[in-house]
């Protein structure tokens, strides 16, 4: 009896140390003022970006259809539509006579936690959202850097998150907080614990059944 209740908890412990290495939340700080990361997206309209196991695929999307590209400079972080002399390039704006508009994808489940805005005025707007549940206007507050806090946006693996100005001298796009859920399925502890399940099973029937037999 003593032998099958040590299998048991042994079992249990090897379950919970299953559990925590195949389930684990990272908080990710996807900082685009900062050169790291502004510098990959700098002059391109589509780049990734790789934090651990997390790719964020950015892509710029003018209305319009006109070319063009991230712009990144030390204070700002915005899109550059290529051949406007109106356009403000370190700015998501519609200075060029179309709004402006960015996509990002993701290789792997995450949860948006925070958005961070700048030069972003208290009469001025933009749009976030993905599918057809999340969607909000954002709009600019006093502070010279705002900040935009999310609870319940899980972003699906390869669903694209849109970032639009809407209304406005546009703004810059200076960060964005995610949580990833990362899944792994490590097959020699699953191995590990079915055996050692089949085991206390076992031997638990057995000691069941074992009072009943008559010799």
């Amino acid at each position: 009896m003593n032998h099958t209740r040590s299998l048991y908890l042994n079992t249990v412990f090897l379950f919970l140390s299953v559990y925590s290495l195949t389930t684990q939340a990272t908080i990710l700080n996807f900082n685009l003022r900062q050169v790291e990361f502004g510098s990959v997206l700098d002059g391109s309209s589509s780049a990734n970006l790789t934090i651990d196991n997390l790719t964020a695929t950015f892509t710029s999307l003018p209305d319009s259809g006109i070319d063009s590209v991230f712009n990144h400079t030390s204070t700002r972080f915005g899109i550059n539509s290529l051949g406007s002399g109106a356009d403000s390039p370190s700015l998501i704006d519609a200075g060029a006579g179309w709004s402006e508009f960015l996509s990002i994808k993701f290789n792997m489940l995450v949860s948006l936690r925070e958005i961070v805005l700048s030069a972003f005025g208290t009469s001025e707007q933009a749009f976030l959202g993905f599918g057809q549940t999340h969607s909000v206007l954002l709009s600019g507050m006093s502070a010279s850097v705002d900040s935009y806090q999310f609870s319940d946006w899980s972003i699906p693996a390869g669903t694209s998150l849109l970032l639009s100005h809407v209304k406005g001298n546009g703004f810059s796009f200076d960060r964005i907080l995610l949580e990833a859920v990362e899944v792994d399925e490590p097959p020699i502890l699953m191995l590990l614990f079915a055996g050692l399940l089949s085991m206390s099973l076992g031997l638990a029937l057995r000691t069941l059944i074992s009072p009943l037999t008559v010799d």
